[in-house]
C-alpha cells in the first residue's frame, strides 16, 4: 500500500506540473484562451477525483519500462498475473476510480521492491503514462486524462496538437470516465491507435516472459 500511495503522489505531482506548463510562462508565450482554460480546468478536476485511474495509467507505463530492463523484467508467473488482469478488463468500456485502485493492486501485488521502484521512477520521468507525452496540457501520453496507453498532445491528439493554431477547443472532449486498459474507450480519439499499439506490444512482451 505504501508503494501505491507513493505512486499516486508522483502521478498527481506530474499532472499538476504538466498543466502548469501547458498554460505557458507567466511573462508571455502561449496563453490559453478562456475556453481552453475551462477545458483544462475541467480535466484537472476530473483527475483530482480519479487519482487511482491516474496511478493505474502510470503503473501501465512503468510496466513497459520494466520490460526493457533485464533486471526488472517480469518473470513468467508475474506476467501471467498481469495478463489475466488485462484480459479481464480489455473490452470493458468504463473503469471507475475504485475499480482502478483494485486493478492497480492486482497488477502490483506480485512485483518486487525493485520493480515497484522502477515504476515510480518511470512515472516521474515520463509524466504521461504508457506512451509518454505530457498529460493535462500536453498529454495516453494521455492528454486530458493524464496518461495511459496513448501519446501526443490534447486537442490534436498527436504531437503538436495542443500548440497555438493547432488546438480546436470545440474538438477537445469534455471529461468522462473511460477504461485505461481499453484504448477504444479513450476520450481522445486520435490517441486510440497509439494506445492500442502500446497495449499490443506490452501483451506480446508479457507472453514471452520466461
Amino acid at each position: 500500500m505504501k508503494h501505491l500511495t507513493r505512486m499516486t503522489a508522483v502521478a498527481s505531482l506530474a499532472l499538476l506540473a504538466a498543466s502548469a506548463q501547458a498554460q505557458g510562462p507567466g511573462g508571455g508565450g502561449f496563453q490559453p484562451s478562456p475556453q481552453m482554460m475551462a477545458k483544462f480546468q475541467a480535466w484537472q478536476k476530473w483527475r483530482d477525483s480519479h487519482k487511482n485511474v491516474v496511478a493505474l495509467q502510470q503503473t501501465l507505463g512503468g510496466l513497459q519500462e520494466m520490460e526493457q530492463d533485464p533486471r526488472t523484467r517480469l518473470n513468467k508467473t508475474q506476467a501471467r498475473t498481469v495478463l489475466a488482469v488485462i484480459g479481464k478488463w480489455r473490452s470493458r468500456p468504463v473503469m471507475s476510480d475504485a475499480q482502478a485502485r483494485q486493478v492497480d493492486q492486482q497488477i502490483t501485488a506480485p512485483l518486487t521492491t525493485a520493480q515497484i521502484k522502477k515504476i515510480v521512477t518511470a512515472s516521474a520521468g515520463r509524466r504521461g503514462g504508457f506512451g509518454g507525452g505530457r498529460p493535462g496540457g500536453g498529454g495516453p501520453g494521455g492528454g486530458g486524462p493524464g496518461g495511459g496507453f496513448g501519446g501526443g498532445r490534447p486537442g490534436g491528439g498527436g504531437p503538436g496538437g495542443g500548440r497555438p493554431g493547432g488546438f480546436n477547443p470545440a474538438a477537445f472532449p469534455d471529461p468522462r470516465d473511460y477504461n485505461p486498459l481499453n484504448p477504444n474507450s479513450l476520450p481522445f480519439e486520435r490517441m486510440r491507435p497509439r494506445a492500442a499499439q502500446r497495449l499490443a506490444e506490452l501483451t506480446t512482451e508479457l507472453k514471452q516472459a520466461k
